[in-house]
């Protein structure tokens, strides 16, 4: 199976909530050394993404029906926020970002948001 076929991009889906905390969790750890805990926005986002006209999207491996990738857009009038934008380290630098990142500006366009903002931390 080449990466293309492997890998399966969707919007938030119930089913995947507990593995989202575990791998935004782990990602944060991984990457800015943020300690593990329950994140308001991840733990529910239905309410926190969905319901404000924002979204959230997974990448997930066809191999192992795993998340290795993540971003969120959490919307603000006709601003939206980039939020929890990660890919599992050992699928980086294989347009899985840049495909995520992708599907989030065409729905950007299609949903008249025209400001994205980057949320960025201080490590």
């Amino acid at each position: 199976m080449n990466l293309e076929t492997e890998i399966k991009y969707i919007e938030f889906s119930q089913q995947y909530q507990d593995e989202i905390n575990d791998f935004i969790n782990k990602s944060m750890y991984q990457f800015i050394h943020r300690p593990y805990k329950i994140r308001e926005d991840v733990a529910n986002i239905e309410k926190h993404y969905i319901k404000n006209g924002g979204n959230f999207w997974l990448a997930i491996s066809q191999k192992n029906k795993s998340i290795i990738g993540s971003i969120g857009l959490e919307k603000r009038e006709h601003s939206g926020i980039l939020r929890r934008f990660y890919i599992q380290e050992e699928y980086q630098n294989q347009k899985i970002g840049s495909t995520l990142y992708q599907i989030l500006e065409e729905f950007c366009r299609k949903n008249n948001i025209h400001t994205l903002y980057l949320t960025c931390v201080k490590i």
